[in-house]
């Protein structure tokens, strides 16, 4: 079963799984549930590009050496269009 969490402050909607604990504000919340993490950061400037999200990736990398991830590509929402980064950690 899956929660909503809706925040009009935040322009946004996310389903998260029943159980995870949700935490932050509108524009920098976070849900978690043991190893599990989904962190939303709304934040004013340009939009980014698959390049960049990809760039910051590499960069997170090398102090994160269990980071793997696939190449972020450019997705459209309802709200219009998006990036989409898909990546995986391992934990201590």
């Amino acid at each position: 079963m899956f929660l909503t969490f809706t925040t009009h402050a935040g322009g946004y909607a996310i389903r998260y799984p029943e159980g995870w604990t949700q935490s932050g504000s509108p524009h920098d919340a976070t849900f978690r549930d043991k190893n599990n993490l989904v962190h939303v950061l709304i934040t004013h400037g340009h939009a980014p590009s698959p390049a960049a999200v990809a760039a910051q990736l590499r960069r997170l990398a090398r102090s994160q050496p269990s980071l793997r991830f696939t190449t972020p590509q450019a997705v459209k929402v309802s709200a219009g269009p998006a990036v989409r980064a898909r990546y995986s950690t391992q934990s201590a």
